[in-house]
């Protein structure tokens, strides 16, 4: 399972801080996992799943149950997977905000 890096922890920090604020309490959370191509289209999805899911166990520990975790593999790429760094941009988790 991955691990979340130092800009990553700073993120989950600034989203309990936005979700403290009066105007965004009675929001939804919504955990997005994505990957790069590599590998078969099983494995991307699980992989990106878990990716969703370390971010998850984060926000729970500061009180926020995410409505929907899931993981969509390599589907809606940012960058090219054809570079290092156009792979690291699509491995990824999007934290998204839904009305309750």
């Amino acid at each position: 399972m991955d691990s979340l890096d130092t800009k990553a922890h700073d993120d989950i920090k600034r989203i309990v801080n936005l979700l403290s604020r009066p105007e965004y309490r009675k929001r939804g959370v919504i955990l997005l996992g994505f990957a790069d191509s590599l590998g078969s289209e099983l494995a991307n999805i699980k992989v990106s799943r878990e990716r969703a899911l370390v971010i998850a166990e984060m926000l729970k520990k500061w009180g926020i149950y995410p409505r929907k975790v899931a993981g969509y593999g390599a589907s809606v790429p940012l960058r090219s997977n054809d570079t290092d760094e156009g792979r690291e941009k699509n491995r990824r988790g999007e934290v998204w905000l839904s009305q309750l």
